[in-house]
């Protein structure tokens, strides 16, 4: 049977027999020894995407997902870093997340040319539209003659819509 294949409580049996995972610092641990992992090397590595990913019996797991499930004994759909930072698994920076709460929190786009979340520049108009997504819902805040003037239009509505998860 594969990891994947794993109930949440069979998979967090499965890592605490292979791992210790210290929530201080977010540290997963072999406590045998697997492969290059010798017992109490650092599990896992950071893959290009940023997040902390960890081999077990051929499945690649995410380590956020791990640390919550080791600490809270769940799996949410999904498990937002609230610092933004994906190989920050200290539980204190992590929290259960929908879709929706998950995107608030992330940061500015690179491809974003107003140098604001939820704002950019409409050409016709001469103006910066404030816009922001909320349940798949594309919702318009106005459009303003100054950059900042939306995002603060932007910042409001995400502390309205996300509360803690808001990132403007």
């Amino acid at each position: 049977m594969k990891t994947t294949d794993l109930a949440p409580e069979q998979l967090r049996a499965r890592i605490a027999e292979l791992l210790t995972y210290d929530p201080a610092t977010g540290e997963f641990r072999w406590k045998l020894s697997r492969g290059l992992g010798r017992p109490g090397r650092i599990a896992g590595h950071v893959a290009a995407s940023g997040y902390r990913t960890i081999g077990i019996d051929g499945v690649v797991l995410l380590a956020h997902r791990l640390a919550y499930l080791m600490t809270h004994a769940t799996l949410p759909a999904m498990v937002d870093h609230a610092d933004g930072n994906r190989s920050n698994n200290a539980i204190v920076n992590l929290r259960a997340a929908t879709h929706s709460t998950n995107a608030a929190n992330k940061k500015l786009p690179r491809h974003n040319t107003s140098g604001f979340k939820g704002v950019s520049w409409v050409e016709r108009l001469g103006k910066y539209r404030a816009a922001i997504k909320v349940c798949g819902r594309t919702i318009s805040l106005g459009h303003h003659l100054r950059a900042e003037e939306a995002a603060s239009a932007y910042a409001d509505a995400a502390r309205t819509h996300f509360g803690e998860y808001a990132r403007a």
